[in-house]
């Protein structure tokens, strides 16, 4: 092959004599790794060559952009710490597969040394010679375009036609009860779908309000807003969404400040009941991710690719074809790599806060993300259009180019068996357990999203939650259900410094439910998670250490049994531990201490005191959360532990898991008071207890003897 060579400047005089000469090995046999009967391991494949840290780091000062992805890519940090600089590295580049199969982009591989090795995705432009070779496709922020709209409107088209699971979960698509007709998008107006008695499909939005809306529907404005709008009086966000419905040849929209009517409590009441129905129901749902506010719109162009890509000699792909150099661009990948360049493919590794934008962080739109069949996803970086199907991006990577990158969907959380028009499941069952595994999924994201009013926490997942609770025929208790209780009490928080440091002033739910907890992002995003585990994960069947008297709440409305509450209780009757006092050991873990003066469970806690570990093993052994944060020298005091479940994890000391208890008067912002002589308890964290020697006789009396006896005293708490 004659000699070809980079425009100048573009790869160091080092580079251009090694890989560059070489394509990146990317031609070569793939890089493979083999084990041989001593479990050593040997590479093949790709092209090798020597170099040494001194002399990478002079390529990357020259600014040559492999030697600045080569840094990028992770490994020669380590050898720049731990190796000579003069040491010489043995390295293998190549591909892992072969470059233009069918449906995937390709892939290098990085080897130093035998031992380190980096894995990355490759990138090119559409137009460029090496987009022939290599599938992925750097993203086009140019999402308003009408080319770009086109492509988005054909992957919709393929889903309705081909994806038997995305168009096979609902039977018919009943309208709401006003849409807005685009069918002039100069001139929209709002319809009453009773009066045209067809079910066409229809678009619904979803986006941030972040700021008033003074041309809403009113009960005023209504009829005039039937005969027309006027466009120019309505926020970008609003004209974008009409703008696109049109162009995706769909007649109708819905937007919640258009057809609701804002200033009437009843039309809102009906509505808001019935909004999972709406996205559920919707041909798609567009997810204005990268606006913030309403009248910052959504279809304004992004950024250029700004990045420097690396330069590849492309062979012809036919006789008579001149060899021609082109560009790609790399992306690490895997689920261990958080930050690719966003110029490149801005869907990394699903991060679920980031991942749908300014749509992402708020609680309200998590509903709307869920129980909508398809979503057209407009962000900071590019549009990419998905469905319970598929992903895939538009003017971005091939859709199946990557595991860690297309798998993940947010929809993925919700089992397809809730959206069955009558599902039924058997307790216990696998479908059951998934469908409750999904639930705790659900409200781990939910309570990492923001809301502006903490009153709405009940209110804004009522939808999903009506849901769920279709298909698990439960009763449900501010967050819980009644047949998976003990479980479902199992949450855990790990707030961080700038959490709630007490409880909000606003009654969300009663203390043992995860709604009480102050449902910000900086708050619960870091942390949030479930300790229970389910007979069917593998291990042993969970051993319930309390029954359960009673469970209730009272409903703000009667006719909403999935919405806010203003009062509950919990009655159990169980062994209480305790009481301990708060301590902070060296690690910044909170370890609950029995406290000097305390005198129960005589036998158990007299022998704790004379054999109890020290600080940094009682962490070890008590794993606790408390719901709330608190300083480190803050003294809490009066704690008890409420076992509720006991599992054997395989290793011989099974895990006991508690509630956090403080006892107390009842909550003054609940609205109803009890029975003055009840001695009530609240919720304030959650432990996790290791078996050990230490702690054997502390739990034995909380199990079952060979006679059917509890082993320790029983009484009935209530936990409000």
């Amino acid at each position: 092959m004659a000699s070809v060579s980079p425009p100048d400047g573009d790869v160091c005089a080092h580079c251009r004599e090694t890989v560059f000469a070489a394509r990146f090995g990317l031609w070569d046999e793939p890089v493979e790794m083999t084990q041989d009967g001593e479990d050593r391991v040997r590479w093949t494949g790709g092209y090798t060559f020597t170099t040494s840290m001194d002399e990478w780091e002079r390529c990357e000062e020259s600014d040559c952009p492999w030697s600045r992805r080569f840094f990028g890519l992770g490994l020669l940090p380590e050898f720049k710490r731990s190796g000579s600089r003069r040491e010489v590295m043995h390295v293998r580049v190549g591909t892992s597969r072969p470059l233009a199969a069918s449906g995937m982009a390709a892939e290098m591989t990085v080897v130093i040394n035998d031992s380190a090795v980096e894995e990355s995705l490759l990138f090119a432009h559409e137009d460029d010679p090496a987009a022939a070779w290599i599938e992925g496709r750097t993203r086009n922020p140019y999402i308003g375009r009408p080319n770009v709209l086109a492509t988005a409107k054909a992957y919709i088209e393929d889903c309705v036609q081909i994806h038997e699971r995305c168009k096979g979960l609902v039977d018919r698509t009943p309208l709401p009860t006003r849409l807005i007709d685009c069918s002039d998008p100069l001139c929209p107006r709002i319809i009453e779908t009773k009066n045209i008695g067809t079910c066409d499909p229809y678009i619904a939005l979803s986006y941030v309000w972040g700021e008033d809306q003074p041309h809403r529907t009113t009960r005023q404005n209504l009829p005039s807003y039937m005969e027309s709008m006027d466009i120019a009086l309505l926020p970008q966000t609003i004209r974008d969404a009409i703008r696109v419905t049109h162009t995706l040849g769909v007649r109708y929209l819905w937007i919640d400040s258009l057809c609701i009517i804002q200033d009437s409590r009843e039309d809102k009441h009906r509505e808001l009941a019935r909004m999972r129905d709406v996205y559920l129901h919707a041909l798609l749902t567009i997810d204005a991710g990268n606006a913030t506010r309403v009248s910052q719109g959504f279809l304004h162009d992004g950024e250029p690719l700004s990045g420097s890509g690396i330069p590849l000699i492309c062979p012809p792909r036919s006789e008579g074809e001149s060899v021609q150099v082109g560009v790609f661009y790399i992306l690490r990948h895997g689920p261990e790599h958080y930050d690719p360049d966003p110029d490149i493919c801005p869907f990394q590794d699903q991060h679920r806060l980031s991942d749908y934008g300014n749509t992402g962080k708020r609680a309200w739109c998590l509903q709307e993300a869920l129980m909508s069949r398809r979503h057209l996803l407009f962000t900071e970086q590019a549009l990419q259009f998905r469905c319970r199907s598929a992903t895939r991006n538009i003017g971005g990577f091939s859709d199946d180019a990557d595991p860690y990158l297309n798998q993940w969907t947010v929809t993925s959380s919700m089992p397809d068996v809730v959206f069955r028009p009558t599902p039924s499941l058997s307790p216990g069952s696998e479908e059951w357990v998934a469908i409750h595994k999904a639930w705790h999924n659900v409200v781990e994201e939910y309570v990492a999203r923001s809301l502006t009013y903490p009153s709405d926490t009940l209110v804004a997942c009522a939808g999903l939650a009506e849901v769920f609770g279709r298909a698990l025929g439960s009763d449900y208790l501010a967050g819980l259900w009644r047949d998976s209780l003990l479980h479902d009490l199992l949450w855990f928080n790990r707030p961080n410094r700038a959490g709630p440091k007490a409880a909000g002033r606003t009654y969300r739910a009663p203390s043992w439910s995860w709604a009480a907890i102050e449902s910000t992002a900086s708050s619960l995003a870091d942390g949030f998670s479930y300790g229970g585990a389910f007979s069917s994960d593998g291990g042993s069947v969970p051993e319930e250490l309390v029954d359960v008297i009673e469970c209730a709440v009272t409903l703000e409305d009667p006719n909403l049994p999935f919405g806010a509450v203003t009062d509950g209780f919990l009655v159990l009757r169980a062994t209480l531990l305790g009481p301990y006092e708060r301590w902070i050991d060296r690690f910044g873990r909170t370890v609950p201490v029995p406290m000097d003066d305390s005198d129960s469970s005589e036998d158990a806690h007299s022998s704790w005191h004379t054999r109890r570990p020290d600080m940094e093993q009682l962490g070890r052994i008590f794993r606790t959360f408390l719901d709330l944060h608190y300083g480190d020298d803050e003294v809490v005091e009066n704690l008890w532990l409420l076992p509720l479940v006991l599992q054997d994890q395989g290793d011989g000391y099974p895990r006991v898991q508690c509630l956090v208890v403080v006892a107390g008067e009842r909550d003054a912002r609940a609205s109803t008071a009890l029975e003055s002589h009840t001695k009530v308890y609240r919720r304030v964290g959650y432990c996790s207890i290791q078996r050990s020697e230490y702690t054997t006789k502390l739990l034995d009396p909380l199990r079952k003897g060979a006679d059917g006896q509890w082993g320790g005293t029983r009484t009935e708490i209530k936990l409000v």
